[in-house]
């Protein structure tokens, strides 16, 4: 049987409403069959399938705008085409294919850059290396050895960074705004809120927490950017905003409140207690944290001038990394009179505070107990026991039930101190802080009357206090 006789329709090329058959013959060859002006139906064949197909194409093309190509297609016009269509064989694809993407990317840049800077832009960016979220915290971990000789900070930011790179393994530069706030605040589907940054009793973290865990994945991206793995431009992580408003009503205890914790506080934790509500110390200083650096000593007995009514707070002591010199106050001299020959630390070393001092913590228990035993007045609340020295202002003062907030005994200070000395730069001196967080975070100025009845809170006669031996260590 004859070639032409075994040959095989394949799919025409179609331009508008002009379609163009082709045949396989059976010599492989490609046949195609278009009209001229002589010839409805011209047959040409051709070797190599890819030019029947270009061929085709072209004649598709003029005869879809009635011959205005080969009108116009002169010479010249040939030699370009001839020579597009030998510039993109190599690459397989066709002229009016690569014109197109051509003519689609220079829309694209519109006249902002040259066409083979944008080039090279993209294959740098396509060729960089990517850096995975858990290589930049290890990274970042490794950059803080050396400040942090007992791997504290990197304890403390486990919680954040390790659970961070857990959920974004892939490259930094790849995490976007949206996602980190996911991350943090979950998402709400059918009016409940899945995911986000949890407490270990399951409750969303509170706003000031989460805008910590925020803080925290903003400095691995300021690392990542110092690094050159983010662009030199706002970080996506900062883009995310920070929810929490501020602290609110600063928080403190009242007269009422302050002489249940000194009437039932263990008698070990009674100087630091006392410290920090007629002194204003803060707990890392009178108390070893445990993920405190080494070069961090707490306060000792032999830090207090006695005879000068000072208590001097070390370099070594002090958070802010400075020394300061403290005012004895005559409360605080009062309270402590039977350890002026003790020696070491004023807190338990081994013992940790938030096991005493804590919502739902021993402390707590132990007054709200005291109170539930009380004798009542008219069924309305316990009757307390009052300390001598107090004004008849708070003499009225009824507590029926305590709980223990966060930081307010040094707020507590602050407060009460700031009525009395009218100072502000006087009271951060004494604090070991500045003006500004005095104003922010630990100043909400009591009335005169309660600020003095505040100070003058002494021991009862009977006394509550059993003295350490001299010369005994906490």
């Amino acid at each position: 049987m004859s070639a032409k006789r075994k040959q095989k329709a394949l799919k025409p090329i179609v331009v508008g409403r002009v379609s163009i058959p082709r045949y396989q013959l059976g010599d492989g060859r490609v046949m195609i069959a278009y009209p001229t002006r002589e010839n409805p139906r011209k047959l040409k064949t051709f070797v190599d399938p890819k030019e029947a197909a270009d061929f085709a194409e072209l004649k598709a093309r003029e005869l879809n705008n009635s011959g205005q190509e080969a009108q116009i297609f002169e010479a010249a016009d040939r030699a370009d085409y001839s020579q597009a269509k030998n510039d993109v064989a190599p690459y397989c694809v066709r002229v009016h294919v690569a014109t197109a993407e051509w003519a689609e990317a220079k829309k694209a840049i519109a006249g902002r850059h040259k066409f083979t800077d944008v080039v090279a832009a993209g294959l740098k960016l396509l060729d960089r290396v990517p850096h995975p979220v858990p290589n930049v915290v290890k990274e970042f971990y490794a950059s803080k050895e050396k400040q942090d000789l007992h791997g504290g900070y990197r304890n403390g930011m486990k919680s954040t960074w390790d659970k961070f790179a857990e959920a974004f393994p892939g490259d930094i530069r790849g995490i976007k705004a949206p996602q980190i706030e996911k991350w943090l605040d979950g998402e709400v589907v059918d009016g409940t809120r899945h995911g986000g940054r949890r407490k270990p009793n399951g409750d969303m973290v509170g706003s000031r927490r989460r805008d910590n865990i925020l803080k925290h994945v903003r400095s691995l991206f300021s690392y990542a950017r110092l690094h050159s793995y983010l662009p030199d431009e706002i970080s996506e992580a900062k883009k995310v905003p920070l929810i929490d408003q501020g602290v609110g009503e600063i928080s403190f205890f009242t007269i009422g409140e302050m002489r249940l914790i000194l009437e039932h506080v263990k008698e070990e934790w009674l100087p630091y207690v006392v410290l920090m509500v007629f002194n204003g110390f803060r707990s890392e200083e009178l108390v070893k944290q445990r993920l405190a650096k080494q070069s961090k000593d707490p306060l000792r007995w032999d830090d207090f001038d006695w005879e000068e009514n000072e208590i001097c707070v070390r370099k070594a002591t002090s958070k802010i990394g400075r020394p300061r010199i403290v005012p004895l106050q005559e409360a605080t001299r009062e309270w402590l009179a039977p350890y002026r020959r003790a020696s070491g630390l004023i807190a338990p070393e081994k013992k940790r505070a938030d096991n005493e001092f804590g919502k739902g913590e021993r402390l707590e228990r132990a007054i709200n107990r005291a109170l539930q035993a009380a004798p009542m007045i008219a069924n309305t609340g316990p009757k307390q026991l009052e300390m001598p020295g107090v004004g008849r202002e708070v003499e009225d003062e009824l507590v029926t039930s305590f709980e223990w907030r966060h930081n307010a005994l040094r707020h507590s200070y602050g407060s009460y101190r700031a009525s009395i000395l009218k100072n502000e730069h006087a009271l951060a001196e004494e604090m070991g802080t500045s003006v500004g967080m005095i104003r922010e975070h630990y100043r909400n100025p009591r009335p005169m009357s309660q600020a003095r009845a505040w100070f003058a809170l002494r021991p009862k006669s009977s006394g509550i206090i059993v003295p350490f031996p001299a010369g005994a260590t906490a």
